[in-house]
């Protein structure tokens, strides 16, 4: 995993899913109504957003 918090997490929670949270950070309405992103906040003060599909794309073999 390349980016990970460094302290536990604080926070999980689903992106609702008529909303899609781009690479660069701009929102969007979600054209397939399902939901493939989250987002956490953590001890370390930082929030990211986690797009699901990215990591069955990249599965090594």
């Amino acid at each position: 995993m390349d980016y990970c918090h460094i302290h536990g997490l604080t926070y999980l929670m689903w992106i609702p899913n008529h909303i899609e949270i781009l690479a660069k950070g701009d929102c969007k309405q979600n054209e397939f109504n399902r939901s493939y992103q989250i987002a956490t906040c953590g001890l370390d003060g930082v929030l990211r957003f986690w797009d699901l599909r990215a990591a069955i794309a990249h599965k090594p073999g």
